[in-house]
């Protein structure tokens, strides 16, 4: 039978993978410190010490199609070709984009919106990212998958010294098949990175402040604040594989997908198990994936997920929150929208059927 990969694919990007993810083994939460597991969820004086710059380029003049915050300022078109920035203005770039992801609500991504943005205008923006190096605390690079059916921002930020050393990885892509901008992808996990060369090692973790810090804006809380309840709120706890390597965790994935607002989120943390139920806790996200669309377009579900997140085989396997757990939408919306929420999701071990159900992959 065939099953999903839990690992993101990447399109033919071999080079740039590699770099980003290695040798990635998904730790169990005794390897993450104690710190990074109690401190709370909370935004961080990095985000708070950013300086508004007047580098951020926007790409619209049509707000996207959800009710704007007060705080919502529509983009302004441009396509003109803009100077590369340096590593250390692409990096201020970056933490004010992660801040106010662009001055606009999903589905628009950094300022550009599916549907409205056309390539010439994403590829000048991707294209203002300057390279930078580890000594820069920061790396950036610009792909495109083999076929050039795809191009990409592969983006790290680095905390800390060579024995614990935290790492951000983000990833923005888009297909390039079409004028307009069809579907964005943003994916994006934090790791612990240790050793150096062929010794060098990542390793997932969960409950990482250093997470929060950059990816606040597209937390569960934030999105449930700022979205509101999803069309659809899916479950997905993966099963045992006895092929995983000692100490691989096992995810457990929530979905959310918001069909008249052209957003998909999956966020995944470590499935546990307490009884007759597994377990998951959002709070202890390690990994986001998002997908953004045009919702006035004829995308389908199955292209939104396509080789991305659980894939269209985990897909079916999914269980709406209704069906898997005492809660409805409703009241998870209502429960999980709270920042300072520490509630776990819990759905009965007997109805997922270990026969048929995905299994993890490192």
């Amino acid at each position: 039978m065939s099953k999903p990969n839990y690992s993101p694919k990447f399109r033919g990007w071999p080079i740039i993978i590699i770099f980003l993810t290695g040798c990635v083994i998904y730790s169990t939460q005794a390897t993450v410190p104690t710190e990074i597991q109690t401190q709370p969820f909370m935004i961080t004086t990095l985000i708070k010490s950013i300086t508004p710059t007047n580098i951020i380029e926007k790409t619209s003049t049509k707000t996207p199609t959800v009710t704007p915050s007060p705080s919502s300022k529509p983009p302004v078109l441009t396509s003109t070709l803009q100077p590369t920035l340096s590593a250390e203005e692409s990096k201020s770039l970056l933490l004010n984009l992660l801040v106010s992801n662009g001055d606009c609500l999903l589905p628009c991504i950094w300022g550009q919106i599916p549907g409205e943005t056309d390539l010439k205008s994403i590829d000048n923006f991707v294209s203002r990212f300057g390279k930078a190096t580890r000594e820069n605390e920061f790396f950036v690079d610009h792909s495109e998958s083999s076929n050039g059916k795809y191009s990409g921002l592969s983006i790290v930020y680095w905390k800390g010294n060579s024995e614990n050393l935290s790492r951000v990885s983000i990833i923005l892509d888009y297909p390039r098949i079409y004028e307009k901008v069809r579907i964005l992808s943003f994916y994006s996990e934090v790791a612990l990175q240790s050793g150096e060369g062929p010794n060098q090692k990542s390793i997932v973790t969960y409950s990482n402040p250093f997470f929060y810090q950059f990816l606040q804006l597209y937390m569960l809380p934030k999105i449930l604040t700022d979205y509101g309840p999803p069309s659809k709120a899916l479950v997905l706890p993966y099963y045992d594989n006895p092929f995983n390597p000692a100490g691989f965790v096992v995810p457990f994935s929530l979905i959310l997908y918001y069909k008249e607002r052209g957003i998909y989120v999956e966020y995944l943390f470590p499935r546990e198990i307490s009884g007759v139920f597994y377990k998951g806790c959002p709070f202890k996200t390690g990994t986001i994936i998002l997908r953004t669309w045009d919702p006035a377009g004829d995308v389908t579900l199955e292209e939104i997920v396509n080789d991305k997140s659980v894939g269209i085989n985990g897909l079916k396997f999914t269980k709406s929150m209704d069906d898997a757990s005492s809660l409805t939408v409703d009241q998870f919306y209502q429960i999980f929208k709270d920042i300072n929420n520490r509630t776990c999701i819990e759905t009965p071990i007997e109805l997922w059927d270990m026969k048929k159900a995905p299994i993890s992959t490192p």
